[in-house]
């Protein structure tokens, strides 16, 4: 694609397009409890245990490599929460799941990304749950307090401070949201990864990060993920494996339950692909 661009006169600026392209210069936000990961996570706290898997990735549509590096893609993501609690009707019964889609728009200036994008959130009762409180607390099938949906605008800054020190800041804002509570949301955080080493055949590094949010439907109450772990490569490649030490407290990360306390400790294991 060629374009013409110059306040002094005419010259030619070339742009590449490239469809279907490969990983954003925006990297994964990893101590986000709702970044779109694949991990599996196990959490005691609150005098219960519960699990959470999630299922997410970024797909990149279209990349444009001009002066200012730009691409769009697609982002889907699925978690849910499962109870193991001696209360529990069966093994692992479903407390809530969340599901986004977010069209994000990449950008990369030196060591500095820009993230923004539109999307969607949609987060839901398990059935256990939906069961208990028709019984226990009287609401009915049509309560609308079994729904949440979120449609939002969202913008993440990420500076590289050295090559291994990461600081970020962002926020959104809701344009449409059921129940009809604050709108508006803040974040923040910071992450430290080691120097890959090489242990056998794959490639190893500490890392450390936290990451900070609030919302204004939680009355901005601050909630803080705090996780320290080893992450694994494969040799010249970004498929990889990471352990996780994860602690977490302030209010559910589950948007539906997104008004009530939580505090946690866990193990997580995130697959990169």
């Amino acid at each position: 694609v060629g374009a013409v661009w110059s306040g002094q006169g005419p010259a030619s600026v070339a742009a590449e397009v490239t469809l279907l392209p490969g990983p954003s210069a925006f990297r994964p936000l990893l101590a986000d409890p709702r970044e779109a990961h694949h991990v599996l996570r196990y959490l005691v706290g609150n005098g219960r245990a519960r699990g959470e898997a999630a299922f997410g990735d970024t797909f990149g549509l279209i990349r444009v490599d001009a002066a200012v590096p730009v691409q769009v893609g697609v982002q889907a993501s699925v978690y849910a929460r499962f109870n193991r609690d001696v209360d529990s009707v069966g093994f692992l019964d479903i407390n809530s799941a969340d599901y986004a889609i977010v069209f994000p728009v990449d950008v990369r200036a030196g060591d500095l990304d820009l993230r923004m994008g539109v999307g969607h959130l949609s987060s839901h009762l398990g059935e256990t749950e939906v069961q208990r409180r028709i019984v226990f607390d009287g609401a009915n099938f049509f309560d609308r307090s079994f729904l949440y949906r979120r449609d939002f605008v969202r913008g993440v800054a990420s500076f590289d401070v050295t090559e291994s020190v990461r600081v970020y800041a962002g926020g959104s804002y809701a344009i449409h949201v059921v129940p009809n509570r604050g709108r508006a949301a803040a974040q923040a955080g910071a992450e430290l990864v080691g120097r890959p080493r090489p242990w056998g055949s794959v490639m190893r590094r500490w890392y450390a990060a936290a990451d900070v949010q609030s919302w204004a439907e939680a009355d901005w109450a601050v909630s803080a993920d705090v996780q320290a772990g080893l992450w694994i490569n494969a040799a010249g490649s970004a498929r990889g494996l990471r352990v996780a030490i994860d602690v977490y407290r302030g209010r559910s990360p589950q948007r539906i339950l997104g008004r009530q306390r939580d505090r946690y400790g866990g193990i997580a294991l995130y697959f990169e692909l």
